[in-house]
């Protein structure tokens, strides 16, 4: 059975996940397209925006993979909900200690060398929340196998 913290667990992560894909591929790539006059308040802008949408996803996932930790699920042993934890460690650190310097100092103007440097950086992330992705797939497979396996043996029972 699928647990409400591994709902809101994965729901979170293929969200953010997503997120990030699209933020590594189209968006960051399309901040050299704004002008220079423009960039500082473009700036002011995306920080605002998106951080109405990250923020309480990244919160969400934060809490449901401590509290995968502390009560791990059985399809989700203890080994891996570590290893999703030290993924999500990565998103945070790099989007505290790389992202979001970066994005300060685009306040001050267009800078295409910092444009180079998030996007290059954002990889991190990126990678991260791509293995947070397969770690829990796999969850969600052995959630179905555990869940397909009595059906099986009561329907074999009938027979």
């Amino acid at each position: 059975m699928i647990s409400w913290i591994l709902t809101l667990n994965v729901a979170s992560t293929l969200v953010m996940a997503g997120l990030i894909w699209l933020v590594q591929l189209v968006h960051y790539p399309a901040f050299g397209f704004v002008s220079e006059a423009a960039f500082p308040q473009f700036a002011v802008f995306h920080q605002q925006r998106i951080s109405l949408i990250v923020v309480p996803v990244m919160l969400l996932e934060l809490v449901t993979t401590l509290l995968m930790i502390y009560k791990p699920h059985p399809a989700f042993p203890l080994r891996m909900a570590l290893a999703s934890a030290v993924c999500l460690a990565v998103v945070w650190f790099s989007t505290i200690l790389l992202q979001m310097p970066v994005h300060q100092q685009f306040i001050a103007g267009k800078n295409s060398a910092l444009i180079a440097e998030l996007t290059l950086g954002n990889w991190w992330r990126t990678g991260a929340w791509s293995i947070r992705v397969v770690l829990l797939g796999i969850v969600l497979q052995r959630c179905a196998a555990n869940y397909a396996a009595p059906a099986q043996n009561s329907s074999s029972t009938r027979q």
